[in-house]
């Protein structure tokens, strides 16, 4: 069984790092984490301040602008990414 993880994300902070992180060390832990991400500027501020991709080796990150920005359409988009058996959605904020 492979699950995936899809966040969907804006201007994500410290505590998306942090959800990141518990989510990884989940006794099932998921095998992709997909992250589609509105505005590429607010997500590479994150990236400035640690390591988080090198402590994350299977994250995917898709920037979509906010014009693009759809929710259904978008988490749509993110499940094609996935080949996994299951995927499980979240957003930055849940």
């Amino acid at each position: 069984m492979t699950v995936d993880l899809i966040i969907s994300t804006y201007k994500p902070d410290d505590g998306f790092v942090r959800l990141v992180d518990a989510m990884a060390a989940q006794t099932v832990a998921p095998g992709k984490i997909i992250i589609i991400n509105k505005e590429e500027k607010y997500f590479d501020r994150l990236l400035f301040n640690g390591r988080f991709m090198d402590n994350h080796k299977n994250i995917e990150v898709h920037h979509i602008s906010t014009n693009e920005f759809d929710c259904g359409k978008s988490l749509n988009q993110a499940i094609k990414y996935s080949e996994a058996d299951y995927v499980l959605l979240m957003k930055q904020d849940a």
